[in-house]
């Protein structure tokens, strides 16, 4: 069986123990000892991380009443010194302490129940049972959160079975039988939990939600805890002072700033739109009148060199629209060339007849269907010779 410090001093982050058991594994080793502060893992609660005789301890794991450390590297014993990273235990003592509070103020003030916990690397998120909250929910279980908080609650731990468990005022039922741990917070909420938790709820610091989204018909809310909040606060002041400086406004004018900005920005690619259909039908027009009668056929050409997708789709519109032509145009990029055929819908045009053998010469892919093909061609320099190749077919095969 394996003492679990972690339980009896959550804070306690160094440690010497003794090897009881320990095994090679296809990865490593994996250690158990008489002792540890090492928190495997569970309630939603990640495990920690740290090290052993140096070693860093990779994966943990409890199998039974022993606990498990997993290393890459042997250890040498009897003995062993451990150290756990205080950085990531304290970070998930704050997210999951700040949880405990923030589910217990939804039930306790608006009957909201958790469905499940998420404790991410950069915020924790709570399913809830409602599918939406509105914002003044939201504000008020923020404010009420932070209040608890502040009261500073201490958080006490309790062994139940199933012959004590109904002392407990519990928030939700027990979700395993035997023998569990009851977390108590002063006299607000009590509840069946494994994780590892701050002393007092004012450890916590501060909550914030950031957001929600929809899972599973539910609403899912984004939190940041503890020192996430504290630094999620710095980040947005250091924004909104950038934004300040740039925009020339104090914090109350940037938004009405940012929306004049975003409908000038409309305007004007409204009227972008209008020069650069003006400027395709111009450019459109300047190319059929040199289109060239190859056979049967009357064949516009274009290669462009970096050329702006859009204005080579509105140009390639322009010309579709016009009757009795065959198009063939390609856009040279660093190392391949985008390539379109076309032809109005009143002419006899197979490109099947000459796809094989245009396309192989430069390794070209691509696919459609009457009255229109594209695709990607390799090399650099070659849209010119290739728009020039499909001019050579056609006029072989007149």
């Amino acid at each position: 069986m394996t003492k679990e410090l972690f339980r009896i001093h959550p804070e306690q982050i160094r440690f010497n123990a003794c090897i009881v058991a320990k095994e090679r594994t296809s990865c490593g080793w994996k250690v158990a000892l008489d002792q540890t502060c090492f928190y495997p893992g569970g309630g939603g609660q990640p495990a920690d991380k740290g090290r052993l005789n140096g070693e860093p301890v990779v994966r943990l794991e409890k199998e039974g009443s022993r606990i498990y450390h997993y290393l890459k590297k042997d250890i040498t014993g009897p003995e062993v010194s451990g150290r756990v990273d205080w950085d990531h235990r304290l970070d998930y003592m704050e997210q999951h302490t700040g949880q405990h509070i923030i589910s217990a103020v939804m039930w306790r003030e608006a009957g909201i129940k958790t469905v499940s916990v998420h404790m991410g690397e950069a915020y924790t998120t709570i399913e809830t049972d409602r599918p939406a909250l509105s914002a003044q929910e939201l504000g008020d279980i923020e404010h009420t959160t932070n209040d608890v908080i502040t009261r500073n609650l201490p958080l006490t731990l309790h062994q139940a079975d199933a012959n004590t468990l109904d002392a407990f005022p519990l928030r939700k039922p027990s979700p395993v039988g035997g023998r569990v741990q009851v977390v108590q917070m002063g006299d607000y909420d009590a509840v069946v939990c494994c994780g590892v938790h701050l002393p007092e709820t004012g450890r916590v610091g501060l909550v914030k939600s950031i957001g929600t989204e929809k899972i599973r018909g539910h609403a899912r809310v984004k939190w940041k805890i503890g020192g996430r909040a504290y630094k999620d606060y710095a980040e947005k002041t250091r924004i909104i002072n950038r934004l300040q400086a740039d925009l020339s406004v104090d914090q109350d004018g940037i938004a009405g700033r940012v929306k004049q900005m975003l409908q000038d920005v409309a305007a004007l690619k409204k009227q972008n739109n209008i020069l650069q259909g003006m400027v395709a039908v111009q450019a459109a027009q300047e190319l059929y009148e040199k289109r060239e009668s190859v056979g049967p056929f009357q064949l516009v050409l274009k290669h462009w060199t970096n050329e702006n997708p859009d204005m080579v789709n509105r140009v390639t519109k322009a010309l579709m629209d016009r009757p009795g032509i065959v198009l063939c145009v390609a856009n040279q990029t660093q190392d391949s060339f985008q390539w379109l055929i076309a032809c109005s819908r009143d002419v006899d045009f197979d490109f099947n007849s000459i796809r094989s053998e245009l396309l192989a010469p430069y390794a070209a892919k691509g696919g459609g269907r009457f009255p229109r093909w594209q695709g990607m061609g390799k090399g650099r320099s070659q849209a010119a010779d290739f728009v020039q190749a499909i001019k050579r077919l056609l006029a072989h095969r007149a």
